[in-house]
């Protein structure tokens, strides 16, 4: 997937397709920062010191499984 900008800071923004934003939504809390289409939507995700890799491994996991689910 791509981004809607380059972000040198703890915040990123992948554009998804909105079904996976949907199966993602069930288990994580993000901001829809911006509608690019229809079908498609940019995702705030935000990071700190503290968020541990296990997490941002588990968020990788997980919008893997729903990306084979819904396309």
């Amino acid at each position: 997937y791509g981004f809607l900008i380059h972000s040198p800071s703890n915040q990123i923004f992948p554009i998804l397709p909105n079904k996976i934003i949907d199966k993602l939504e069930e288990k994580y809390s993000f901001y829809i920062w911006q509608k690019i289409d229809k079908d498609n939507s940019a995702i705030r995700l935000v990071t700190s010191w503290a968020t541990r890799e296990d997490a941002v491994n588990n968020f990788i996991n997980d919008l893997k499984c729903a990306s084979i689910q819904v396309l």
